[in-house]
């Protein structure tokens, strides 16, 4: 009789003892940009707030939701730069910076002069656009501010008068402040203040995207030199705005270095800010023209989609468009209402999923790493079996049962340990039950889940 050979080699017992392991780790991945848009305003501005809040939470695990009003290319309106409400606001501040000049100049009441010039300058600087059509406005102001300036020096407030200066010469050119006729003490305090100054200037670049003829571009209220695009600005908080068509868009911006502002005006006026930081589309028509890709190029965000907010009908964020070209998950979150407490069930889908923690994978791995034990323990045995057959020291059906039975562990230890790959990468998505409390001021949310 041929010799009778091990028919198990101890490979396999490597090959299966690594299949309950073979699933690696999810690396890190750094979350990708997002902003929500609305379909159309909500029906009920609490409860779509409530509704925008609970989304914002629950998509925060996948992706990190930006405030619409920080996204890049878009300019909001600026009502008060409209030329009624301007017109408006640059009469006041005239009347202002002439009733100070007036009270230290005819009456010689300092301490009013300076109340009255300093309610004006700040009504300035808070909306620079006020002189946009009006040079002479612009010069006067020029001249109300530097006054102010001397009688904060002549008032012993150096500090005051250093912070205005600062102020101004974010807001005025250095041509301007040069051609106001001033004693040489607030000459000399200016030029200090403009040499330090002019050492953080750094240029700003306005680009605007589309065909806007007719339009004008300010920084902090000084339009562009024709044919410009950009100017020297210290580093700081500035106000870039458009007038165009009768109407002005500002966007405030934050400057620290060298910078680019690009601003898609056609864009904008498709969009409007809505609740708890969204975007609401003015139209719904403007969703099916491509708005939302459009929206994602520009800002460079994946764009979800929520419809139906502030109603009684189920709310659907939708996943509608990304800039980086990955498939689109479609609908991740459903919002449904739960029972008459005013509890809402939240269903998460694609990338939101939540695994259920259960045992089973551990089961399965446990039993897999059993059977592929006895298996090598099986092996060991029939390849000595096999040995003694051999010698003629044993029988046969002894290596035959424990060969099958070697064979038969570690088939069960190879499928054990497929179902606990399977297991562990499968399971359900589990729902939240979420109750929304309106509160003063906005609203509470408790979340519990099930395991």
């Amino acid at each position: 009789m041929a010799p009778i050979r091990p028919v198990l080699p101890p490979l396999l017992a490597t090959v299966v003892l690594s299949m309950p392991w073979a699933v690696p780790a999810r690396a890190e991945v750094a979350r990708p940009r997002a902003f929500i848009l609305l379909d159309r305003e909500p029906a009920d501005a609490q409860r779509g707030a409530m509704q925008v809040h609970l989304a914002r939470a629950r998509l925060e695990p996948a992706w990190r939701v930006e405030d619409a009003s920080s996204l890049a290319g878009l300019a909001w309106p600026d009502p008060g730069c409209d030329p009624g409400p301007r017109d408006d606001r640059a009469g006041r501040v005239l009347q202002g910076l002439r009733g100070g000049a007036t009270r230290f100049y005819d009456e010689t009441d300092v301490e009013a002069a300076r109340a009255a010039l300093q309610l004006a300058i700040d009504a300035f600087l808070e909306s620079p656009c006020v002189f946009a059509a009006d040079p002479r406005g612009r010069a006067e102001a020029t001249a109300g501010a530097v006054l102010l300036l001397r009688l904060h020096l002549l008032a012993g407030r150096p500090e005051a008068a250093a912070d205005l200066g600062r102020r101004l010469l974010r807001t005025f050119g250095a041509d301007e402040l040069a051609s106001v006729d001033v004693p040489p003490e607030v000459t000399e305090f200016l030029e200090r203040v403009r040499d330090d100054a002019s050492a953080a200037l750094v240029p700003l670049e306005v680009v605007l995207i589309g065909n806007s003829p007719g339009a004008t571009v300010l920084v902090d209220g000084r339009a562009l030199p024709s044919g410009s695009s950009s100017a020297q600005v210290a580093r700081g908080a500035h106000a870039v705005t458009v007038l165009a068509g009768g109407s002005a868009r500002t966007r405030r911006v934050r400057v620290e270095g060298p910078d680019r502002v690009v601003l898609d005006l056609a864009l904008s006026s498709l969009v409007r800010p809505g609740p708890e930081g969204t975007l609401v589309a003015v139209s719904p028509a403007d969703l099916g023209g491509g708005l939302a890709g459009r929206l994602s190029v520009l800002t460079g965000c994946t764009v979800v989609q929520m419809s139906g907010t502030g109603g009684n009908e189920p709310v659907e964020a939708s996943v509608v468009a990304d800039p980086s070209g990955r498939p689109l998950p479609g609908i991740v979150l459903r919002l449904e209402r739960a029972g008459g407490d005013g509890s809402v069930l939240a269903i998460a889908s694609g990338p939101l999923a939540r695994r259920k923690p259960w045992p089973w994978p551990w089961v399965t791995g446990a039993a897999s790493a059993g059977l592929l034990a006895a298996g090598i323990v099986l092996n060991v045995q029939a390849n000595r079996s096999a040995d003694a057959v051999n010698a003629g020291t044993n029988r046969l059906d002894d290596w035959r049962s424990r060969r099958a039975g070697s064979i038969a562990c570690y088939t069960l230890a190879a499928a054990a340990g497929a179902g606990t790959i399977v297991l562990a990468i499968l399971g359900r998505p589990a729902a939240e039950r979420v109750v929304l409390s309106p509160i003063p001021g906005g609203a509470a949310a408790g979340v519990h889940g099930t395991f």
